[in-house]
């Protein structure tokens, strides 16, 4: 099989290349974007919505930069 591979210029690092090449994937965590006034509690704006921005209007949740 590898005599056959060498004949096409086929490595075994070209049928199962490694996981590990490319750009690596940023990971970190991203800064609250609203706020819920009664308790404190932050949301992200990602993901599911709490309870307590359900069905509201958002504008009035958003953390400014002076807060």
């Amino acid at each position: 099989m590898r005599e056959l591979w060498a004949g096409h210029g086929i490595t075994a690092a070209d049928l199962a290349p490694s996981a590990s090449k490319g750009k690596p994937r940023a990971v970190g965590s991203v800064p609250a974007k609203y706020r819920n006034p009664e308790t404190g509690d932050t949301w992200t704006g990602r993901g599911k919505e709490p309870v307590w921005i359900r069905g509201q209007d958002r504008e009035a949740y958003l953390i400014t930069a002076a807060a």
